[in-house]
């Protein structure tokens, strides 16, 4: 995986759905544990901060902030 990547992390439930933008039509869902591809795009909608992502199976969407837990680079 290339690029900077977040795990998922929803306490409450089993998955999270990944959609198409910020309130739209859900695309995927992803599991807690899951790493997620942090892309560009952020978004406030409905007073949460959504962050566009990419799955480690290509599907490209959006994502809760609140659900991902960010990498910190390893530096060797």
């Amino acid at each position: 995986i290339v690029g900077k990547t977040a795990v998922v992390n929803n306490s409450s439930g089993p998955s999270v759905a990944v959609l198409r933008v910020p309130g739209g039509a859900v695309v995927a869902r992803v599991r807690a544990g899951d790493i997620v591809i942090i892309l560009a795009g952020h978004a406030n909608y409905g007073g949460s901060l959504w962050q566009e992502i990419r799955t480690v199976t290509g599907i490209l969407g959006w994502a809760p902030d609140a659900v991902l837990n960010y990498e910190e680079e390893n530096e060797g």
